[in-house]
């Protein structure tokens, strides 16, 4: 259960790093740059045309920011902003049921407590700058 809801947790990181303002999000948005494995770049490669994938070679992983935006467009062109609230919500009511059906000794309310933090109230705790990456910690 830790494990799915790190990974809502890691993929509500990822998308403002994207899509989201520096002033608002507190995050620099190096993901593309840094060539980083997050949940828009993979979901992009299941979707991509051809011309689309030869885009995302050429273009990911470079610290230039014509390059970024480029990636960004092939996001945007994909639909990745509506597929991550998609993604998202799916995520959320499909992690509750599985909260529903832990044992009785289980701490549901714990479960569920963090999971509303995380899909409710994003806003007080995704977009804290130098929030913990946890690709380091479960990679390790």
């Amino acid at each position: 259960m830790s494990l799915r809801i790190g990974f809502l947790l890691q993929t509500q990181d990822d998308f403002p790093d994207c899509f989201g303002q520096p002033e608002v999000t507190g995050k620099l948005g190096t993901d593309i740059q840094d060539a980083k494995c997050t949940w828009l770049v993979v979901t992009a490669l299941q979707k991509v045309s051809n011309s689309q994938r030869i885009i995302l070679e050429e273009n990911f992983g470079r610290k230039c920011e014509n390059s970024a935006n480029r990636v960004k467009q092939v996001y945007r062109k994909l639909g990745l902003e509506k597929a991550f609230k998609d993604f998202e919500r799916e995520t959320y009511k499909e992690t509750v049921k599985m909260i529903m059906t832990l044992p009785k000794y289980v701490p549901k309310n714990t479960f569920f407590d963090i999971l509303d933090t995380l899909y409710k109230g994003k806003s007080k705790l995704m977009f804290v700058p130098n929030m913990v990456d946890l690709n380091s910690v479960f990679l390790k």
